[in-house]
């Protein structure tokens, strides 16, 4: 995906946060901490610190039952440190969400199609991620590998609790910028899918 591309479907997503939603309220920026490496997270962890929680963000724009947004990965569950997919550390730094819905529940679904960290650093892995909007108002459930391509794989999840941090009113839109090295020489391609 070019850069160019990639910069479209950031407008894209501003225009869809600011947008109404007809169902339960999904739209912002949600935080939640992956669990450190082990029975409870055999998916997204920390590939050089295992034993690191690892911070997960989620940002929604929600227009009807669709949504628009992406997944973004920080160093560690306090997000001080943005993962950086550019020389030279090739991190897996966020995806974008792929078939996203929200449903008049609450129910949120998505596909990622992209790096994930821990399990996939540097190449794409599908991914299937269900959260339920819950009565005290946190996202909450599971995102599974989804990708017939990895049968060794295909048992490993998380379960994550997000809690909304911003409104869509009050984000940056600089927090959409998702980067997409073009080459390896330009940093972890796998990244900004």
């Amino acid at each position: 995906m070019s850069h160019c591309t990639t910069r479209w479907m950031g407008l894209a997503l501003i225009a869809v946060l600011g947008a109404c939603s007809s169902g339960p309220d999904v739209d912002g920026v949600w935080h939640a901490e992956a669990p450190a490496q082990g029975t409870a997270n055999s998916l997204l962890f920390s590939a050089t610190q295992p034993a690191t929680p690892l911070g997960v963000e989620l940002v929604i724009g929600a227009y009807g039952p669709d949504i628009a947004g992406l997944v973004r990965y920080y160093r560690s569950g306090q997000f001080d440190f943005a993962r950086s997919p550019l020389p030279l550390r090739k991190e897996c730094e966020c995806a974008f969400l792929h078939q996203a819905k929200v449903d008049s529940t609450g129910r949120v679904t998505f596909a990622l199609q992209a790096c994930v960290p821990g399990t996939s650093p540097e190449s794409p892995l599908g991914l299937r991620g269900e959260l339920n909007l819950m009565d005290d108002g946190r996202l909450k459930g599971t995102v599974a590998v989804d990708d017939p391509s990895q049968p060794t794989l295909a048992t490993s999840s998380v379960q994550l609790t997000f809690v909304r941090v911003a409104t869509a009113a009050t984000s940056d839109p600089a927090i959409l910028d998702c980067q997409h090295p073009a080459t390896l020489a330009d940093g972890n391609t796998a990244s900004g899918l």
